[in-house]
């Protein structure tokens, strides 16, 4: 064993190290052993990892680039809808919506430089489904050239829309939607070794478009409820009130939406749903359409009136699938019990665009002011101009207004509003801000009609007589006994309220959009509310993806 240098360096390895460090020696060298296959394998998983890394990478690229043709063909074309006829989409509407769409798509894709010519050429081969006599227009078609693999599909109105209202209802409409869906096959790498060698990927748009300065088709429109006086209440045009719309007292009034000077038959449409359970938050639950009688009826003409609690309309019953009114996007059921027309949904305040602060603005602000205490109190004709009122919070309506009308100026109408009225407030225009009110007290007569800025080119100059933006909780006031308010032009208090105390009177020659109506009195003018297209202001416009 001396003699033998080899084995003695094997005996000074295995036999003279300790059991423990023999021991890890030993398991070091097995690990030598597994480290190639390990190795291999994990390379092979990192290989796969980074590849499906591609995949999804490539996917996500895929698809957000599909998804941005189609966001942009929605838009372009649905910006098409409603120019050309009053805010209502027609044919031609369409086409050229679907065209703009296409060509659109065909220049995000960078398929070349004729997309005008490639999209007039689906067109053309499309007069099936999309020409100037349909109602709608429906296209799908294959990309040109390196394009041929991507599928192209416009449907104006909508046809497979996740939110079922976008979807076509009846024949052309709902007006101003547009669906665009774009999809294109790309190839895998990770997939491709077990089979899927391509994957596809799509973008789907609904583009909507409501037009500038489109007027909105209610005569009277209330967020809540609509309560009428104990003599007949006639509204000339079409009336909505989410939740309650009834008379005031048993057997001695009825309420009417008569036909308007236009000629359009008045509606009565009401909010889904008109029984319990009520969506939550609910401004008005509990307050079912009419519940003094049963069932609304069809009149030929609100005069002479039905009486009895009746609540009438001039327009035939049974139309609400295919109910139109002007400037509004809306989807129409009819109530079994009423027979009414729900909203579904229920319609939304409409954004009017306000009048300009140009002209002669005149500044009043109760900030400051202390407990009771109102704004302004009309002692004088006033000037025309736009009379900017700020809220005196520690003025609580119906007892305290910032605003008061009250008789205490002198008589200053001639005709034609004398005798009628004592004080006329021509061209001006409240502007309620913060909560501002308007109280008309002690058997006061007036008059207000709007104010024109003097060169103005706004729309919606000179169609005002009251402007309250959206949140601002205003209103306007009439005491009881003898007070009448004649008014011209939009009084716009979404978030307000309109209310008429015992033997008070209104006229409003345009609209009224207000969150509550309240009507108490038996000394109505006839009719309440006449909707006048002259002063009704604008809504304003709206372009959007809605998917």
């Amino acid at each position: 064993m001396r003699g033998d240098p080899g084995r003695m360096i094997s005996w000074r390895r295995d036999h003279f190290l300790p059991p423990a460090a023999a021991a890890r020696l030993s398991h070091r060298r097995h690990q030598r052993g597994q480290a190639l296959p390990i190795a291999a394998i994990f390379s092979t998983l990192l290989l796969g990892a980074v590849a499906l890394g591609t995949d999804l990478s490539l996917a996500s690229h895929y698809h957000r680039n599909l998804q941005n043709a189609a966001d942009a063909g929605a838009l372009a074309g649905a910006r098409d809808l409603g120019t050309s006829n009053g805010g209502k989409a027609n044919q031609n509407d369409r086409t050229t919506a679907a065209t703009d769409a296409l060509r659109v798509v065909y220049d995000h894709m960078g398929w070349g430089s004729a997309g005008t010519t490639w999209a007039n050429g689906v067109i053309s081969a499309h007069s099936g489904t999309c020409d100037d006599s349909g109602t709608h227009c429906d296209v799908t078609t294959t990309g040109p050239g390196s394009g041929a693999n991507t599928t192209v599909t416009v449907n104006v109105p909508p046809l497979h829309a996740y939110n079922n209202l976008y979807n076509e209802s009846s024949p052309g409409q709902p007006w101003g939607y547009i669906e665009v869906t774009v999809s294109d096959q790309h190839p895998t790498f990770f997939a491709g070794v077990i089979g899927f060698t391509k994957q596809t990927e799509g973008g789907h748009a609904i583009g909507y478009h409501y037009p500038p300065s489109q007027a909105f088709g209610f005569a009277l429109y209330s967020n809540t409820t609509v309560s009428g006086g104990n003599t007949d209440n006639v509204i000339s045009g079409n009336v909505y009130s989410y939740r309650n719309l009834t008379p005031q007292s048993s057997g001695k009034a009825d309420f009417c939406a008569d036909t308007d000077p236009t000629g359009n038959l008045g509606h009565l449409v009401v909010g889904w749903p008109q029984s319990s359970p009520y969506p939550s938050p609910d401004p008005a639950a509990g307050a079912p359409f009419q519940y003094l009688v049963t069932k609304i009826q069809n009149v030929s003409s609100c005069s002479p009136a039905a009486g009895g609690d009746a609540v009438s309309q001039t327009a035939p019953l049974g139309n609400c699938a295919s109910l139109v009114v002007q400037g509004v996007t809306m989807s129409t059921v009819q109530d079994p019990g009423s027979l009414a027309c729900m909203a579904n949904p229920p319609l939304l305040p409409p954004d009017l665009q306000g009048p300009s602060l140009s002209g002669n603005v005149v500044y009043y602000n109760g900030s400051g002011l202390a407990s009771g205490q109102s704004v302004l109190t009309v002692t004088s004709p006033l000037s025309p101009g736009l009379y900017y009122i700020t809220h005196n919070p520690n003025c609580i309506a119906p007892g305290c207004t910032d605003v008061v009308i009250d008789g205490s100026a002198p008589a200053n109408c001639t005709a034609p509003y004398s005798p009628t009225y004592s004080t006329c407030l021509l061209g001006v225009t409240f502007w309620l801000d913060q909560g501002a009110t308007i109280g008309v007290t002690g058997k006061q007569t007036a008059i207000i009609t709007p104010y024109l800025p003097s060169g103005s080119s706004d729309p919606n100059d000179g169609r005002y007589a009251v402007y309250a933006p959206i949140g601002s909780a205003g209103g306007v006031y009439l005491s009881k006994n003898g007070t009448l308010l004649g008014m011209t032009g939009t009084v716009y208090l979404p978030s307000g309220t309109f209310s008429m105390d015992t033997n008070s009177a209104v006229s409003i020659q345009g609209q009224a959009i207000v969150n509550n109506w309240s009507g108490q009195s038996g000394y109505h003018g006839q009719p309440q509310i006449t909707y006048d297209p002259r002063y009704v202001a604008g809504q304003r416009e709206v372009l959007q993806l809605v998917e």
